[in-house]
């Protein structure tokens, strides 16, 4: 996501950065809904919440509506950290 900043959102770079941000948190949102995951509930709905929330942020700067690469790296960088 840095590169795609320093890039521009119109950029390879944006593109890959998005399509690869957003296969993350699908894939993550998936495992959160598992009945097998082991997180607090209200956790898990918390951070669902946050991941439709980056969704619709990169689907927003893919339509050009938005060029927030910014929020989505920091709150990606939010939910690592209190994960470790």
């Amino acid at each position: 996501l840095q590169t795609a900043m320093k890039s521009g959102r119109e950029s390879r770079e944006a593109v890959e950065a998005l399509y690869f941000t957003r296969r993350v948190w699908i894939a993550f949102i998936d495992d959160l809904r598992s009945p097998e995951n082991q997180l607090p509930l209200n956790l898990r709905a918390d951070l669902i919440s946050i991941g439709i929330w980056v969704l619709k942020e990169a689907e927003r700067i893919r339509t050009r509506q938005s060029d927030n690469f910014q929020g989505i790296a920091d709150v990606i960088t939010i939910i690592r950290d209190g994960l470790q």
